[in-house]
Parts: C-alpha cells; sequence; structure tokens
C-alpha cells in the first residue's frame, strides 16, 4: 500500500471552533482560519488539495472552484467530495441543517464548472447515495 506523505501539509477553516479541534489533533500541522474564496497562496503552489464536504455550503462555490484551481499546480490533483443540490434539500428539510438555497448545485452543474475552470474530471464516485460524491481531477 503506497503512503502519502507531503512535505507540506497545511490545513484551514472558516470557522475558528473547527481549527481548535484539528490543533488539538494534530498540533504539528499549520492549521489557520481562512476562506476558500481567497485562499493566501502564491499561484501554482500545491500538488495536491483535498475538499471536503464544504461548497454546498459557500454561495459562490464556482468562484471557489477558480480559487482551488488558481493553487494547484499544472498536473495537480484535486479531490473533492460533497452534496448535490437534493442531498443539501433533504438535510435542510429532515436534519433542519443550514445549507443555503443559493449553494444548490446539479452533478451535472458541478462537473460542467469543473472542466469549465481547466479540471479534467479523471472519475466521478458515488458515495452512500446519489446525492453525495466524490470527484477525482487533474488541473490542465
Amino acid at each position: 500500500m503506497q503512503k502519502f506523505s507531503p512535505a507540506e501539509l497545511v490545513g484551514f477553516d472558516l470557522m475558528p471552533s473547527q481549527i481548535e479541534k484539528a490543533k488539538i489533533k494534530n498540533s504539528e500541522l499549520g492549521f489557520f482560519v481562512g476562506n476558500v474564496l481567497e485562499m493566501p497562496f502564491d499561484s501554482n503552489k500545491f500538488d495536491a488539495v483535498f475538499v471536503f464536504g464544504i461548497l454546498h455550503h459557500i454561495p459562490k462555490w464556482k468562484d471557489a472552484i477558480r480559487e482551488l484551481y488558481r493553487v494547484l499546480k499544472p498536473g495537480g490533483v484535486l479531490l473533492v467530495e460533497d452534496l448535490n443540490k437534493d442531498a443539501s434539500q433533504f438535510f435542510v428539510t429532515y436534519m433542519k441543517l443550514d445549507h443555503p438555497p443559493e449553494a444548490y448545485f446539479t452533478w451535472e452543474e458541478f462537473a460542467y464548472h469543473l472542466e469549465a475552470t481547466g479540471f479534467n474530471i479523471l472519475e466521478q464516485k458515488k458515495i452512500i447515495s446519489n446525492g453525495v460524491r466524490s470527484f477525482l481531477c487533474i488541473k490542465s
């Protein structure tokens, strides 16, 4: 089995409480409060970016995809796991969670914007239900 052993690993979240939890579990890593719409990194900095379940919270999710593209090196890997419109509506209706309707997207819209931004989608996988998917992409 191969291991992912990055020379540098950074993580950030908009919520300070999440950063504090992350620092407790992994104090040696570089965590900070930040916004995916305005990342404080040079262009073409990262070999890989991992995004787990945040884009459905961001009304400007298309801008976030462009920002992810900006910070990845050419040939860099993007792995995204997220919820689509149907799953977001389910969680709002039945779990009373807050997902802004202007952040909803279909999988067709999501894939279109990944490709329109310049990503090549290598693989899409359903996770648990059709409302949750992962996308493995390469920056062209």
